[in-house]
């Protein structure tokens, strides 16, 4: 995948949230860049490209 000038890092209050998102980017043409779950800090962490190649972050603690 080519990368983009824009990324984003959106951050949600709860991972189910921020599954709901991801899946809704997914639906809508994008691929996973980097799975969404717990990271080494506690909080939790994944990445996803929309269809536009422009890479979501999100975060949730």
């Amino acid at each position: 995948m080519l990368g983009s000038a824009y990324s984003f890092l959106y951050t949600t209050d709860t991972p189910e949230e921020a599954r709901e998102l991801i899946a809704k980017l997914e639906a809508g043409g994008g691929s996973a860049g980097m799975p969404f779950e717990q990271a080494p800090w506690g909080g939790w962490y994944g990445q996803i490209f929309d269809r536009f190649g422009v890479m979501w972050s999100f975060s949730c603690d």
